[in-house]
C-alpha cells in the first residue's frame, strides 16, 4: 500500500504522494530527484513540472538533448515536452516509465504554479482510494484491492 496525503495548495486541499525519480540517462544515474506529485486522474501521463525539472542539470541530464514529446494541453494551456526513461519509486514500489518533462517557458521565471503530476499511466496500475474528509489517500496494488470486500 502506498500512502498519500492531502495538503493545502492555492487555498484548496490537494492529494499528493511523495515520489523519487531515478534516470537511466545523465552522468549520475545513481542520483535521483525527490518530489511531491499531485494525484491527477485527469492527466494521461505522469509529468515533471518545470520547477522540478531544473534539478535535472545537476544530475547530468540536458533537457534540450532529450527527444521531444507530445505537446501537453490542459487547463493551463499548451506546453512543449521532452521524454526520458526513468524509474518512479513510490514508497517501495518501483515503476519504470517514459517520463514526460514539461519544458520551462522561454524567457519566464519558473514558479511552482504548475505542479508535477502523477497521471493515469501509473494510477491505472493501482486502486485509488481518496477520502478527503479524513485525509486518507491510498494506492493499493491489485492483490490488496482484490482482497477488499464491499
Amino acid at each position: 500500500m502506498i500512502r498519500g496525503y492531502f495538503s493545502p495548495r492555492n487555498g484548496k486541499n490537494r492529494p499528493f504522494v511523495l515520489a523519487r525519480f531515478t534516470f537511466t540517462s545523465g552522468s549520475s544515474p545513481h542520483l535521483g530527484l525527490r518530489t511531491h506529485l499531485i494525484v491527477d486522474t485527469g492527466a494521461d501521463r505522469t509529468m515533471l513540472a518545470p520547477s522540478d525539472s531544473k534539478v535535472l542539470a545537476r544530475l547530468g541530464i540536458v533537457l534540450n538533448d532529450l527527444p521531444r514529446g507530445p505537446t501537453s494541453t490542459g487547463i493551463g494551456g499548451k506546453a512543449e515536452t521532452r521524454i526520458t526513461e526513468a524509474v518512479l519509486t513510490l514508497e517501495s514500489t518501483a515503476i519504470p516509465l517514459a517520463l514526460t518533462i514539461i519544458e520551462p517557458p522561454p524567457n519566464r521565471v519558473l514558479t511552482s504554479a504548475v505542479p508535477s503530476l502523477l497521471g493515469r499511466d501509473v494510477l491505472s496500475q493501482f486502486a485509488l482510494f481518496m477520502e478527503e474528509r479524513t485525509g486518507r489517500l491510498f494506492l493499493l496494488d491489485p492483490s490488496e484491492a482484490d482482497a477488499l470486500e464491499f
